[in-house]
């Protein structure tokens, strides 16, 4: 089995270490070289807080070495790594240094529920590393049940959003790696916008059922056509809807029980700060992981 290397950076927190969990079925897709980074925030003018970065990465050091020892008890190769500087950027920079081809990583560190280091940090990250990132709630588990096979449930299903742009459907190849492995169930969604009323549909206030369904017969065009090309299983789950794309994909989540969202950070025209932050927040927010494939 290839060697699968895996970063989590970790920063003291019960909370980041909820993406532990995720690597006891990561483990079925080779076998893992873990890297467990921690970084000591030196985004400060003073230079009076030197001794305390000093004391937080010896700190850093004793936790690296307990979170180490449990991690080894699962039979996994890891190494430690402590570095000073802006987070985001030395968690990215390690990930293409050591040829990362996972980064998982928590929403919520010490900080909680803080919107504004989560969009510093993990939003961050998010875009600019080259590999697919795991992106973890605080809702998975409970504080230190990363321990526990049982922390998370199996991935048994697997939801991969479309928009029909070829930048969305870069996320097909990972889900299906992933798919492979777990012997998880593939869930393929399209969300069906209706076109923007202009002066050519004057005195119209709804679409008629026929446009419906010329909208739904597009969008199963698609997905069939998306199933052909990458030669997906038959068993592929496939579903169009019309409305709003978020509140669809929060709907499906739900519905089929989906353990694992899969998508790219940019679809048609781009996924927009804003429009990442109400539609990964909130399903991260709400229960399953996401895995984020930046688009070739």
């Amino acid at each position: 089995m290839d060697k699968f290397k895996v970063l989590i950076p970790l920063d003291g927190s019960s909370y980041a270490e909820h993406a532990l969990a995720y690597l006891f079925p990561s483990g079925r897709i080779g076998t893992l070289d873990i890297t467990l980074l921690s970084v000591v925030d030196t985004q400060h003018q003073r230079t009076d807080l030197e001794a305390e970065d000093d004391r937080e990465e010896k700190l850093f050091e004793a936790y690296l070495s307990r979170v180490a020892e449990d991690v080894a008890g699962y039979c996994f190769d890891t190494h430690k790594e402590i570095r000073r500087g802006n987070p985001a950027e030395v968690i990215t920079e390690i990930a293409r240094r050591e040829g990362t081809d996972l980064l998982i990583l928590s929403t919520h560190g010490r900080t909680g529920l803080n919107r504004v280091h989560r969009g510093s940090v993990a939003d961050r990250v998010i875009r600019t590393a080259h590999c697919p990132v795991l992106v973890v709630g605080p809702r998975v588990m409970e504080p230190g049940e990363w321990k526990s096979h049982r922390a998370v449930k199996p991935i048994t299903r697997i939801l991969v959003p479309l928009d029909g742009s070829p930048a969305a459907e870069d996320a097909v190849p990972e889900a299906m790696r992933f798919a492979a492995a777990l012997g998880s169930d593939l869930y393929l969604f399209r969300a069906m916008l209706m076109p923007m009323l202009n002066d050519s549909f004057a005195g119209v206030t709804s679409y008629s059922d026929q446009v419906c369904e010329g909208l739904i017969e597009s969008g199963a065009a698609y997905l069939a056509d998306v199933v052909h090309r990458y030669s997906l299983p038959a068993s592929c789950h496939q579903e169009v809807r019309i409305g709003t794309p978020s509140l669809l994909l929060e709907g499906q989540i739900q519905a089929n029980d989906i353990d694992l969202v899969v998508m790219t950070t940019h679809g048609r025209g781009g996924i927009s700060r804003a429009t990442l932050g109400s539609v990964t927040d909130r399903i991260i927010g709400q229960g399953p992981p996401v895995l984020v494939v930046k688009p070739r």
